[in-house]
């Protein structure tokens, strides 16, 4: 039987496809929630080194992480051969030229750039790939994803295809409320200079 991966932190943070067209980005997954299936070896392996997930079988019974963690040992090298999209890794202009104005790719260079063992990180692509990740939309809480969109109909729209991928695991509340703030947008009150009030005679 195939193991899973359960949260045990308070949330992790893992790449897995988030759009029907094979769209990828970094979530966050809180505690209680199984890993995604598609999550890559690497994931697997940190967040298992970590401790911040435990192994369970398809009955939610908890087993030995050392069985998780050989997978992903044995296939590390063939999942790096087939990886389409490297993190760019050069100079801090080749990097955010990789990136562009993609936040999770963002995302994924900012964790590589973060656990470079051979240099310190560049506080100036930190910086500028902390920004660019920001824009990433969250999947973990209901509240989480609600305070990134802040009200915002252009956020709202993000965060409501990111959650209509989902498919039948949508959460309904969440896709009601997002559809009522992007809606608000099309819906705004008339300006001032729209006023028919009467004159006085």
């Amino acid at each position: 039987m195939d193991s899973k991966l359960r949260v045990t932190a308070g949330y992790v943070t893992v790449e897995t496809q988030v759009t029907p067209e094979g769209g990828r980005a970094r979530v966050d997954v809180p505690r209680g929630e199984l890993l995604p299936d598609d999550v890559s070896d690497e994931d697997r392996e940190r967040v298992l080194r970590a401790g911040e997930v435990e192994v369970v079988d398809g009955d939610g019974q908890v087993l030995d992480a050392d069985a998780a963690a050989t997978k992903p040992r044995r296939k590390r090298a063939a999942a790096a051969a087939v990886d389409k999209d490297p993190v760019q890794t050069g100079t801090v202009d080749e990097v955010l030229a990789w990136v562009g104005d993609d936040p999770a790719r963002a995302a994924r260079a900012l964790e590589v750039e973060q656990a470079e063992a051979d240099h310190p990180a560049r506080s100036t692509l930190v910086d500028a790939l902390t920004g660019l990740a920001a824009e990433a939309v969250p999947t973990g809480a209901i509240p989480d994803v609600l305070a990134w969109v802040n009200g915002d109909p252009a956020r709202a729209a993000r965060a409501l295809e990111v959650e209509q991928a989902k498919g039948d695991a949508a959460r309904k509340s969440l896709v009601q409320t997002l559809t009522e703030i992007v809606a608000a947008e099309t819906a705004a009150p008339p300006t001032a200079d729209a006023d028919t009030s009467t004159v006085d005679s």
